[in-house]
């Protein structure tokens, strides 16, 4: 009784995984790329580039690496 009840556990999990992989992967999570899309409208629309932050973000563990290495000799 255990084994057919970890076996149908596993045949489930591994159904939602295949799922939620498959749909990610067609793109079909319309709720997320619809969040996605309004984000990159919003920060054009404020003058910012969608990877600005990003490489500000980048540059600043750049110089936090490079200054910590610098104050380590």
């Amino acid at each position: 009784m255990e084994k057919i009840l970890l076996s149908a556990l596993r045949a489930a999990t591994l159904a939602a995984v295949l799922a939620g992989t498959t749909a990610h992967a067609d793109g079909t999570n319309t709720a997320v790329l619809d969040q996605r899309e309004e984000n990159q409208e919003r920060r054009i629309e404020q003058g910012v580039e969608s990877g600005a932050l990003l490489h500000h973000r980048q540059d600043h563990t750049s110089r936090a690496i490079a200054r910590k290495k610098h104050n380590s000799r």
